[in-house]
């Protein structure tokens, strides 16, 4: 049976990729709002772009691997700290500013699914598949936010490390 994350995570997969190939986040408004933010062109708008439309792809394999009580529990912590990052509407890049917003979203699941003791065979193959879109579009970042993502990264993974160890010495899952 679906859970909530599960089926909210794929209810806004299916929003972003109607938002992908909606006028509303056009290149002229999204590159607008990046703008605000940072320097870019068109290539790399489409970059951006391309990467989110690989991003949704692996959504119904997170959602899968979550729900797989035969996965390690660590693993699906993970999974669910970065489904947890995509739909919430607190992140680094808000996504209000249209398919920057994504972006981050994207990155810090594709990070935090590196981090995977027994990733899916789709999960697998996904971050192989995407690992050179990811070095082009996070080139195109500022320092800043390249440095916030780590942040997020090591956060999240300190914070799954101190549960984990707390319910194995409770004996609580």
């Amino acid at each position: 049976m679906e859970n909530f994350l599960s089926k909210a995570t794929r209810e806004y997969a299916d929003w972003v990729i109607t938002q992908c190939n909606s006028k509303q986040w056009n290149k002229d408004n999204s590159l607008t709002a990046i703008r605000s933010l940072f320097p870019i062109d068109e290539e790399v708008f489409f970059q951006y772009h391309d990467f989110i439309l690989s991003f949704t792809e692996v959504i119904p394999h997170l959602t899968d691997f979550l729900e797989d009580r035969d996965n390690v529990l660590k693993d699906r912590l993970i999974v669910c700290s970065a489904l947890n990052y995509f739909i919430s509407p607190i992140d680094l890049i808000p996504d209000e500013m249209g398919i920057l917003g994504i972006v981050d979203d994207g990155l810090i699941c594709f990070y935090l699914s590196r981090y995977l003791d027994a990733p899916s065979d789709q999960i697998s193959q996904w971050i192989e598949s995407v690992a050179q879109k990811v070095e082009r579009v996070q080139a195109t970042f500022p320092d800043w936010m390249t440095e916030t993502i780590t942040q997020v990264i090591a956060s999240t993974m300190q914070q799954q490390n101190l549960y984990l160890h707390q319910i194995t010495h409770t004996g609580r899952e």
